[in-house]
């Protein structure tokens, strides 16, 4: 899922593609302020790390050269291997590993029944007493506390439903979208000992200081603001869930198994709804794996040549499929209109370079 933001607020902006002015070389160097009138597009980002040896971290691919260049191919090599490990989607796996655990998926279901259940009752209600739009607004908060309380897997289709306006009502476009970055957030504990886990480092040798608190917690991770040691550089750090992979494996399964149902009993749906379960699933696996460095390098060499895009780098040497390190970013959402216009941008404008941006299909 792509968001867009415009540069200049205090918003971290988690994986983002920055649109707007490209700062010439003249007004590039020591200060970041004319990086503050962008938009930023949350996605993707390509690779920009410092090796072990500890060295200024080069600003854009195109000026890496020799040994420079050579350095960040290691430190990307390094990530990978850090990663070769991290979980891809597989619903043959996940049938051997929940088929055998019938209680737990028992479990789950009565639990996920359960929300659905109560909250379709309320609405039935709602509609029989006449209220159905008077309470638009309380029963939109309440689905965004059901999706919370589900777990990941939920948060993620709550998103998706943000950004749908063809089928969600206004008060529930709002609510659900707190779902992108104000969700609760894990212990600060368990955060940092899994960088130190994760990069075999001690935290006080990767960062010279590290918010003591995540500044943005949305369904995967949780994001830290933290200054690199060997550099001084801002950086945010984002944090995978603990636990995640299980609670996502288990809710697949079950929708997976739903998708079959739907398959063979409801005829009004045309589509293959398990083949499209099994897309979202590979999507939502791939979000978590956190190293995936062909795409990021391949990102930042098609836009490279344009003025408007910025691709904050990525720091490998402290990035594995559970923690990412990359470049800070200010900026505000692209629904922030307001702030937008006040730093003489126009929503239109990024809308149309984000579009721009999207592999076209000939006709």
């Amino acid at each position: 899922m792509i968001s867009f933001v415009a540069a200049g607020s205090q918003r971290f902006c988690s994986s983002s593609l920055v649109l707007g002015p490209r700062p010439t070389s003249a007004s590039r160097p020591k200060t970041r302020r004319a990086r503050e009138a962008r938009a930023a597009v949350v996605e993707a980002r390509p690779p920009q790390a410092p090796a072990r040896v500890m060295r200024p971290a080069v600003r854009d691919a195109n000026l890496i050269v020799g040994g420079d260049r050579t350095e960040d191919l290691q430190a990307e090599v390094r990530a990978m291997a850090r990663a070769v490990n991290a979980s891809v989607y597989s619903p043959e796996d996940l049938a051997v590993q929940y088929g055998s655990r019938p209680i737990k998926v028992l479990q789950r279901t009565l639990e996920i029944l359960t929300a659905a259940g109560s909250f379709g009752l309320k609405l039935f209600l709602d509609k029989r007493n006449g209220v159905f739009d008077q309470k638009k607004r309380k029963r939109a908060a309440e689905l965004r506390r059901i999706f919370t309380r589900l777990g990941p897997t939920f948060v993620k289709l709550g998103q998706g439903l943000s950004t749908r306006p063809d089928i969600c009502p206004p008060e529930y476009l709002e609510e659900l979208a707190e779902l992108q970055d104000a969700l609760p957030t894990f212990p600060d504990a368990e955060a940092f000992s899994c960088i130190e886990r994760e990069l075999g480092l001690s935290l006080d040798s990767i960062f010279s200081s590290i918010s003591p608190s995540p500044i943005a917690a949305a369904s995967l991770g949780q994001v830290y603001k933290a200054q690199l040691t060997y550099s001084g550089q801002t950086v945010a750090v984002k944090v995978q869930r603990p636990g995640i992979e299980e609670a996502i494996g288990l809710d697949f399964y079950l929708i997976r198994g739903l998708g079959f149902f739907i398959n063979k009993y409801v005829d009004i749906i045309t589509s293959d709804v398990v083949a499209l379960i099994d897309e979202f699933a590979r999507r939502v696996y791939q979000e978590l794996n956190y190293v995936q460095g062909q795409n990021a390098r391949r990102f930042k060499k098609l836009y490279a040549d344009r003025e408007d895009i910025l691709v904050p780098d990525i720091f490998w040497d402290y990035t594995s499929s559970k923690v990412l390190t990359m470049e800070w970013v200010d900026g505000v959402k692209l629904n922030e209109q307001d702030a937008i216009e006040r730093q003489g941008l126009k929503v239109l404008d990024l809308v149309n370079t984000g579009y721009t941006m999207q592999p076209q299909t000939a006709t």
